[in-house]
């Protein structure tokens, strides 16, 4: 068997072995079992349908990213010697035999290789751009998570992930996002960011070998460093005759004869069987350069970190507008913030209500949960979660006016899919979940309820623990509403409006056009949003689904209705 057979085989068996959730491509679900405290050796997206294992620079990013920063990593709950136990495990390949784990084992790296048996003419980049992958790590994976606080005492963001990570977005985000068809996700700018850089990544593995683990890959750069000293490495023996043979079989496109220990290398082992002079060799004993090379100096890595840095940048100018904005209720933004205020709740029973700015139920709801806090005298904490607005504006906008003593969080249309997914939600709002001291689910409610119910929900939480009458039948019922917003001769318009009378019938129906002054202020009135476009909104009762857009996605919204 040939080097190159084990080593397409190594990483065969690695991608099987990180997917093992086949079901999850099926049915969109993520496995969420005990084989995801275990971190794979190689770049691989937690949320991925399939995947088993975790993420190791996923891993590093939400530890530093502890609420508390240092200081919460002290904490009990997870201390710096779990940190030091997921670095020690992410760091042993590149100690043992540098980044022979990029070669043999990461599925990202595998994916390249796939992409790059499509040649494309060969692109010609700046080498100094390799210095990229280290800022990458310095910044996004060490820095921004650790240090990056938009919430006092809030944690930090895993801006890797966010805003680089390109098989997040190949294996988690664009595969959800297909399998959701539309009902539930709603895509905002980072999605389209990642998109982007994603589809860069894939675009160049056709002209360039690996540009990702060239230029960008954290983990590359931590394996490549550690292997300046590991215990296996490349070793070029005299019998060298500088042909460049090496050179040009490398799919990182280095002459491994002028540095043996190469940051760069990932210990492929093609330029072993290539060699025609047989000097290279992976050996114990610590090679040493034949010659010095002259290496040109520029800066255009800086320039390529400083595109990258372009939504951290936005996140941090948009939170202080939001800041300034909301003077009426407590606003947050962010899954970590969401889990800051959870943690501070630890103990007591928690009342999260789902709701978005479009939902007029929901608009209707929260002074009605408001009202029922302000007669009671039950510790509980309740936060409201708004998971339907893509974009924050329109969160700002509501919490800056809204007057509520209980704080409301936006989350991003991935945070949103993963909320939807861990409190299994139903695809209609207000959706409440009711959590013990414990943060055990003891109830859910579909629908808006009144200043009453929830009097009564926070009493018995205080007496019992448990709302009283969860055993009744809590579901929104009712004839289907249909909304509809739009131009009339607009076919678009029209192609919904068909459909909407097919599922609702005449009565069923309520037309608005926002070009008429009345219709305007009509929905103004309803808290239904202009979204420059035709749609139509789906209730049932107290409760209503995402904004469809087309006559096949109203159908569905229904259905789930």
């Amino acid at each position: 068997m040939t080097r190159g057979t084990v080593r397409i085989l190594s990483q065969a068996v690695s991608a099987l072995a990180a997917n093992l959730h086949l079901a999850g491509w099926l049915d969109g679900t993520l496995y969420r079992g005990p084989a995801k405290a275990f971190c794979i050796p190689g770049l691989h997206c937690y949320s991925c349908p399939s995947a088993v294992l975790a993420c190791p620079v996923g891993s590093v990013q939400n530890l530093l990213a502890t609420p508390g920063g240092l200081a919460g990593l002290s904490s009990p709950a997870f201390g710096l010697w779990t940190l030091a136990g997921v670095a020690g495990f992410v760091m042993l390949p590149g100690f043992l035999a540098g980044r022979i784990a990029c070669s043999h084992m990461c599925p990202f790296g595998l994916f390249q290789d796939i992409l790059h048996l499509v040649r494309l003419p060969p692109l010609d980049l700046p080498d100094s751009l390799r210095r990229a992958k280290y800022a990458v790590l310095a910044v996004f994976v060490l820095l921004l998570p650790l240090l990056l606080r938009t919430e006092p005492g809030g944690g930090g963001d895993p801006w890797f992930c966010k805003a680089v990570c390109p098989a997040g977005t190949v294996w988690a985000g664009w595969p959800l996002v297909l399998f959701d068809a539309g009902r539930t996700l709603r895509t905002g700018f980072l999605f389209a960011w990642k998109s982007a850089v994603a589809a860069a990544v894939v675009a160049l593995s056709t002209s360039v070998s690996r540009p990702f683990c060239r230029y960008l890959c954290p983990l590359g750069a931590a394996w490549g460093l550690a292997g300046r000293g590991s215990v296996f490495s490349m070793r070029v023996s005299d019998a060298c005759t500088g042909c460049g043979t090496c050179r040009r079989v490398c799919p990182m496109g280095i002459e491994i004869r002028f540095d043996p220990s190469s940051a760069e290398c990932i210990r492929c082992g093609r330029c072993i069987g290539a060699c025609p002079a047989g000097a290279l060799s992976h050996s114990a004993r610590r090679g040493r350069p034949q010659a010095v090379r002259a290496r040109r100096s520029d800066l255009a890595w800086i320039g390529l970190v400083a595109v990258l840095l372009v939504p951290v940048a936005l996140h941090v100018a948009d939170h202080g507008e939001m800041t300034a904005a909301t003077g009426g209720s407590p606003a947050f933004e962010g899954g970590r913030a969401l889990d800051s205020l959870l943690a501070a709740g630890a103990g007591r029973p928690v009342i999260l209500n789902f709701w978005a700015t479009w939902c007029t139920p929901c608009i209707r709801e929260l002074p009605e949960i408001e009202a029922a806090l302000a007669g009671g005298s039950v510790p509980v904490t309740v936060i409201g979660v708004d998971i339907g607005d893509p974009e924050p504006e329109p969160f700002r906008r509501y919490a800056s006016q809204a007057g509520l003593s209980f704080p409301l969080v936006w989350v991003d249309p991935e945070t949103a899919a993963l909320l939807e997914e861990r409190y299994r939600l139903p695809g209609l709002l207000p959706s409440t979940m009711v959590l013990d001291g414990g943060g055990a689910e003891v109830a859910r409610i579909s629908g808006a309820r009144d200043r009453a119910f929830f009097e009564e929900l926070v009493s018995g939480l205080g007496e019992s623990g448990s709302p009283p009458g969860e055993d009744e039948a809590l579901q929104a019922g009712g004839a289907v509403h249909i909304n509809l917003v739009g131009t009339p001769g607009d076919p678009a318009y029209e192609a919904l409006s068909a459909e909407a009378l097919t599922l609702a019938g005449a009565g069923g129906v309520t037309a608005f056009d926002p070009s008429v002054p009345a219709d305007s202020q009509a929905m103004a009135a309803l808290s239904l949003p202009f979204l420059g476009h035709p749609y139509a909104q789906a209730c049932v009762g107290a409760a209503c689904g995402r904004p469809s857009s087309d006559p096949g996605t109203l159908r569905q919204t229904v259905e789930a209705l």
